[in-house]
This record gives C-alpha cells, sequence and structure tokens, in this order.
C-alpha cells in the first residue's frame, strides 16, 4: 500500500483495520474481479499456481469447476435474458478488439490496447507519426515490415589502440501483409495523390532526370473533443482537446514519412485547418528535398553498377511556439529498401 500510495495509505493501525474489515473473503470471486478489475478467473489461476506451480492446464481446469460455475451463475438466471445478452456481446466486442490489436501491432500500431468502439471499428484510433510512417513503408515494402536503424555504424577512439568499430547487423524482415494486399493499398494510396485528398501533389516531386516519382500517401483531419451528452441527446459540454492534420506518404520505393500540423490544448478551438494544410507543407518541401532525391537515384543507379549506396538524412523541424502550429516532417524521411 505504501509502495502505491505513500503518505496517502496511512499509519500501521489504519491499515490493519481496513485489512480486518475488508478480507478477500467477504467478496465473492467475482466482486473480487470487478475491484480489481480483472476477470475473476484470471484472479483464481494466479492464486492457484501460487500453491501449485508445477500443476498442469488440465489441472488447472479440474480444479476450477466451482469456481467457473459461481463466475458465470448469472449466464443462468433466466429472468434477465437481455441483460445476459448484452454482457455476452460486450465480451465478445472486447475479445474481438484485442485480436484485431494484435494484428495492428504487427504492422507498427504503438498502442497495446484498443478502445472497443464504432469509432475504431472503421479505423479512427490514436496514433504515432513515426508508426504512421512505418506503416505505408511496410505498405512500400510489399508487406514485409524491416527494423527500424537509428544508428548504423558506431566508430569510437578512431587513430588509437582502442579503436573500435561497431557496425549494425542486417536482419531480414517479417512479413505481416500479404503481397497483393500491399499492392492494392499501395494503388489505394497512389490514387489519394491521383484523384483525392493530396491531388494538390500531382506532378511536383520528380527525380533528377526529371521523371515523376510515384507519390502516394494518406490524409487526415483529427477535431479532438470531449462531448457530455444530457437526457434526449442533448448536448450540456464541450471540450477542445486538440486538433492536427496530417499526411503520410512514400515517394518512390526508398522514401517514406509523415507531415503532421498539430495544436495542442483549448487554444485549438482557433483553428480550423484540415489535412490541406499538411498536404500543402509537403508540397512546400519540394525544393528542400530535391537534392534529397535526386541524390538517392543517382545513388541507386551508381549502386546498379555495383557501387554501395550512400547515407541520405533528412532532419525535421518543429515550431513550439505558444499558439502556433506545430509541424513536423515525422519519422525523419527514411529509407523504405
Amino acid at each position: 500500500m505504501r509502495a502505491h500510495l505513500g503518505v496517502r495509505s496511512g499509519g500501521e493501525p489504519s491499515l490493519e483495520r481496513l485489512y480486518a474489515a475488508y478480507p478477500a473473503t467477504r467478496f465473492s470471486l467475482a466482486d473480487r474481479g470487478y475491484l480489481a478489475r480483472i476477470h475473476p478467473l484470471e484472479l483464481w489461476l494466479a492464486s492457484f499456481r501460487k500453491v501449485h506451480p508445477e500443476a498442469s492446464f488440465a489441472d488447472a481446469v479440474a480444479a476450477s469447476a466451482p469456481q467457473r460455475q459461481a463466475v458465470y451463475r448469472w449466464l443462468f438466471a433466466s429472468k434477465s435474458r437481455r441483460a445476459q445478452d448484452v454482457r455476452i456481446g460486450i465480451a465478445l466486442e472486447a475479445e474481438a478488439f484485442e485480436r484485431i490489436a494484435a494484428t495492428w501491432r504487427r504492422l507498427g500500431y504503438p498502442f497495446e490496447h484498443l478502445v472497443p468502439s464504432f469509432a475504431t471499428a472503421i479505423g479512427v484510433s490514436a496514433d504515432r507519426p513515426a508508426n504512421l510512417a512505418e506503416l505505408v513503408a511496410v505498405v512500400s515494402n510489399g508487406g514485409v515490415r524491416r527494423p527500424r536503424v537509428l544508428i548504423e555504424t558506431v566508430h569510437f577512439a578512431a587513430g588509437t589502440p582502442f579503436e573500435t568499430l561497431l557496425e549494425r547487423e542486417p536482419r531480414d524482415g517479417e512479413r505481416v501483409l500479404q503481397a497483393d494486399v500491399a499492392e492494392a493499398a499501395r494503388r489505394a494510396l497512389l490514387g489519394v495523390v491521383e484523384k483525392g485528398t493530396a491531388r494538390r501533389l500531382k506532378g511536383v516531386y520528380r527525380d533528377a532526370a526529371g521523371e515523376l516519382l510515384p507519390l502516394g500517401g494518406k490524409t487526415g483531419t483529427g477535431d479532438h473533443r470531449y462531448h457530455v451528452f444530457g437526457p434526449g441527446g442533448r448536448l450540456k459540454s464541450s471540450q477542445v482537446v486538440n486538433r492536427a492534420a496530417v499526411f503520410t506518404f512514400f515517394i518512390g520505393d526508398r522514401f517514406f514519412g509523415t507531415v503532421t500540423a498539430f495544436v495542442p490544448g483549448s487554444q485549438a478551438a482557433g483553428y480550423d485547418f484540415t489535412s490541406a494544410l499538411a498536404v500543402q507543407i509537403m508540397k512546400e518541401l519540394e525544393p528542400t528535398l530535391r537534392p534529397l532525391l535526386a541524390g538517392a537515384t543517382a545513388a541507386q543507379a551508381h549502386q546498379a553498377k555495383g557501387a554501395a549506396p550512400g547515407r541520405l538524412n533528412c532532419a525535421r523541424a518543429v515550431d513550439r511556439r505558444p499558439g502556433s502550429v506545430q509541424v513536423a516532417t515525422a519519422a525523419d524521411l527514411a529509407r523504405a529498401r
């Protein structure tokens, strides 16, 4: 208690009184699970394994018959059929979203859990710019996820007896999407620039020879608010949380990234920009990125003749002045292959 609550846990006498007044035996297994926000059978299994560490799954099943019947006794209450159906539906939905979250994490989703909701069901969720860029890289790589690399080489004490050179050991990528699914997604991303919400970028990016580079991406606008509703659907209050505009993209078969415009807190109420802002920023960055892309295509041509590719980097910039729109080319423009 002291480790979790510190001075708020009180003294030794008060803790002893609480422990005596609320022993575990005072509550049913279902109630203990509710209080701990853990499935009751998980609590039972933890205590069972503590006493029987060598027990097998079959042993646990045989020993838990009374507990399983007690935990699911509500299923046999015939007078509350509708409540039973709702509760079963919620349990199935939660399990489904756990499986969806596991699939998303394989594609680079950065969080452990998804909120079961209609919004999440159609793809609305929290994310991070770097992970969006990684997802686009998976699509650009034909469904193969490659490890992100921040440092390729570390060279210590050059020219001394203690000289040490550490180089990253290349690792194979992991296939997380079927190739035909990745190709379908890639065509859809190309369509966003060709005739969709990012069409102002059509024909903007070219290689060193002046040829058009394939450019695809996905736009998104976030107007994040907390709404409190009263009886009859009446809106009681609304709190602005932040506003964001995002364009995550790939250029050619080598570069990918994310452009984000973001206004935090209540000051976001003064802004009404959409994802068109992020797309326009991407367009304005073309002169800055032109040498990088031209150098990349030249390096690819040189590599095709047997030479080693060069290292290419692009820094990001963020405006953090109070009241400003924060803009970042997040996941510094990186190589997809």
